[in-house]
This record gives C-alpha cells, sequence and structure tokens, in this order.
C-alpha cells in the first residue's frame, strides 16, 4: 500500500533535468517520465492481491460506514450498467471493450483507493508517508527553479519535477496541508519547527509560483481551520496562536479593504498571482460550465461515458484527451458519463461528503481533521472540475484515498 502511494508521485516526476533522457522509449518511458501503462501494470498487479486479500478477510484496520459500503456498490453498479447502455444504443467511436474496460478500471479505482488503502492502512502512517513525499518533491522542484529553470515550466506554468501543472499544484497543497499535523499536533525539538517551517515556506512558495488561486485559497483556509480546531500543547504555543489571530484582526482592520480589493482583481482577471497570467476566474468557469452544459445536452439519459473526452485511443499517444470535451463541474461531468441518474447519485454522495466531514471537524481525532480539512478546504474545487475516476490521476487517487479515510466509523475502530 506504501508502494502505491508512493507510485502516485513517482508515475508523474518528469526526468528532464537528466540531460539526453528520452522523451519517449517504448511502454516504459512517456514525456520524459514512467510510462503511464507501467504506472497502470503496478496498480492492477499490487490492487488485485491487496483486493483479494481483503475481501478474503472479515477483520480490517478500520471498518468503514455501512451507507458508504454500500454507496460505492451502487456507484459501481450503475457505472457498469450505464457504460453498457451506451454500447448497445450509443454511436461511441471506441469499441466496446473499450468501454466497459474504461468502466471497470473507474471501478478498481473506487474501491482500490476509497475502500482498501483507508481500510487497511493506518491514517497516520498515510499522513506521514505523503507529507514526506509531498514536501522533498517541493524542495526538489525550487532547486530545479535555480539550476535549471528551463525544465520547470510549461506553458508559462511552473511545473517544477513534474510533467504537468495540476501535478505540482496537488503536491504543494498536500505538502502545506499535511504539514499541519507536524506543526498543530506533534511535540516538535525547536530544530525540527525551524525545519518544518521552512519546509512549509518552500511548500507554499512552489505553490504561488503555478499561480493557481483555488489551490493557493485552499491552503490559506486550512490553517485557519486548524487555528479553531486544533487546541495549543503549551502555554507558549497558545500565546503564539493568540497573537497570530490578533495580528491578523489588525491586518483585517487596517488593510482589510485593500486586500479584498486585490482578491476581486484576481478573480476578474485584473491581476496575477504568482507567475501565471492575470485571467478572470468567474468567466472562465461560466465558460467551461456552458461548453460543458451542450456536451451533456446532447444525451442527457444515459450520457456518453467516460472515453467521450478522448479522441482515438492508440499506444502512441495514450489516447488523445481533450480539455474541451472536459466538463469542469462534478454535476455537468457525472451527467456526461452517466446521464440524469449518474447526476442525482454524484450529488447524493456529494453532499454526503461534506456532511461527514463536518462532523469528523468537530469530533474525531486530530489525524482524520486534518483530511477533513483537507477534504471541506477542496470541496469548491472538487465542485468546478471534472469527476475524477482514473487510475492513472494524481488528485482522483488522493481524493478517493482520503474520502475513505473519512468514512471510517470511529466507534468501531480496530487497534
Amino acid at each position: 500500500m506504501l508502494f502505491l502511494i508512493a507510485l502516485i508521485f513517482i508515475s508523474k516526476i518528469s526526468f528532464g533535468f537528466i540531460p539526453g533522457f528520452p522523451y519517449q522509449e517504448s511502454f516504459f518511458i512517456f514525456q520524459k517520465g514512467l510510462h503511464p501503462f507501467v504506472n497502470i501494470f503496478f496498480n492492477v498487479i499490487i490492487g488485485s492481491i491487496l483486493l483479494i486479500k481483503f475481501f478474503w478477510k472479515s477483520n480490517h484496520h478500520y471498518l468503514q460506514n455501512r451507507f458508504f459500503k454500500f454507496y460505492l456498490f451502487v456507484f459501481c453498479l450503475f457505472l457498469m450498467a450505464i457504460t453498457a447502455a451506451q454500447v448497445v444504443l450509443g454511436d461511441s467511436v471506441s469499441p466496446w471493450f473499450y468501454q466497459m474496460g474504461a468502466a471497470g478500471a473507474a471501478c478498481f479505482t473506487v474501491v482500490l483507493f476509497g475502500r482498501v488503502i483507508p481500510s487497511e492502512l493506518s491514517i497516520i502512517k498515510f499522513i506521514n508517508i505523503t507529507q514526506k513525499f509531498a514536501v522533498i518533491l517541493c524542495y526538489i522542484s525550487l532547486i530545479l527553479l535555480i539550476v535549471a529553470p528551463g525544465v520547470t515550466f510549461k506553458g508559462g506554468r511552473f511545473i517544477g519535477v513534474f510533467k504537468h501543472i495540476p501535478y505540482m499544484v496537488t503536491t504543494a497543497t498536500l505538502a502545506c496541508i499535511f504539514l499541519i499535523y507536524e506543526l498543530f499536533v506533534k511535540s516538535n525539538s525547536r530544530p525540527k519547527m525551524i525545519y518544518l517551517i521552512f519546509s512549509l515556506i518552500v511548500s507554499m512558495s512552489a505553490l504561488i509560483l503555478t499561480g493557481t488561486r483555488s489551490a493557493l485559497f485552499a491552503v490559506l483556509l486550512s490553517y485557519f481551520l486548524a487555528f479553531l480546531f486544533f487546541p495549543a500543547k503549551k502555554a507558549a504555543s497558545q500565546f503564539i496562536k493568540v497573537s497570530v489571530a490578533f495580528s491578523l484582526v489588525i491586518a483585517v482592520v487596517l488593510f482589510g479593504s485593500n486586500i479584498s480589493q486585490y482578491a476581486i482583481e484576481i478573480v476578474r482577471g485584473e491581476s496575477a498571482v504568482g507567475l501565471r497570467a492575470a485571467q478572470d476566474g468567474v468567466a472562465s468557469r461560466l465558460d467551461e460550465f456552458e461548453r460543458g452544459y451542450e456536451i451533456f445536452s446532447k444525451s442527457p439519459i444515459i450520457g456518453q461515458g467516460l472515453l467521450s473526452k478522448f479522441g482515438e485511443i492508440n499506444e502512441t499517444d495514450v489516447g488523445q484527451y481533450n480539455a474541451n470535451k472536459d466538463p469542469h463541474n462534478i454535476l455537468v461531468s457525472a451527467g456526461v458519463i452517466g446521464g440524469f441518474g449518474f447526476v442525482v447519485l454524484v450529488l447524493v454522495g456529494f453532499a454526503a461528503l461534506i456532511a461527514v466531514s463536518l462532523k469528523k471537524l468537530r469530533t474525531s481525532p486530530p489525524e482524520f481533521k486534518i483530511l477533513a480539512i483537507y477534504l471541506l478546504t477542496h470541496i469548491p474545487i472538487l465542485f468546478i472540475y471534472h469527476m475524477h475516476l482514473s487510475m492513472g490521476g494524481m488528485a482522483d487517487r488522493f481524493y478517493w484515498i482520503v474520502i475513505g479515510y473519512m468514512m471510517i466509523n470511529m466507534r468501531k475502530q480496530t487497534t
């Protein structure tokens, strides 16, 4: 399980900083990194073993909520059934075995990362290993920015050591938020605290360089929630928390209008964040919603399937992904995939996820609160992006793992 978590990061790293490293080599290297086929191969082989062991035994480290287990069963059953209906009634250019295979892979991803790993892997181990990988990769990304800046940008966006911008954003966000566990929960020596604070600065710097407003807001909101829901361990720490809170209040009083005006300018696209060009966030999201709804309206009853956002699938291009066919709204995306029925199913799950996360934030142990904070601050991001059902996606796998931990029934937790 730890290998599968490490693989989430490793599969998205680009080795373009190594002189002479090939862009593509057979089925092993693609875009100067691990080929998606290798990534999927390891996930399927190791995941299958974990699935068999999981369903073979009845005693698990954690027990999840019964509603969640039933929901995932219905979710997967519906996805397979609606895909079969699309094969029979739809006009997709993809062969039927590709369509059914995509649905099966999505169900495999949901069960493996949403059920098996959260039920078997200690939540503290998950937080620690994820935080360490994320922080180290943020350090490497900033070092590369200094020694080899040419390989750390793509399309004018900071990508660090990764193949594409979303992976840098996800990694920096995970590093910032998961550091909360070390900073607010654990007791640390002074050298360790200095290292942690410096690591936070490095991770935050990497995130700012990407210019991703939604992720930056999520991190800032995460630390605000951490101040509220994590009591100070020592009197000195409490004094620091009160001082910081008081300073923030003073800052809001003195500079609140300037800060709010700057925030509005960022959303309107009048000001930029980091090295990203200014962009009207509201207008761009409305355009994406309208484009997605137009795609959805072509087949609102049964949808168009998981492969609707791809062109011809071949070994050379590993599927020709078309962002214009991928609605950036979770409900519209669900509608494109599986029609009205899937929209209702996703809406129910989305609402339940918010309710459970809020409950965990108030009543659960610290490690669960960290993940609750991560999810709650990402609710807007989840809503304005597509469905996360890809076995190869970085955010997809992390989201389902965190969702799985949120569905742990604390009263039935076993040692």
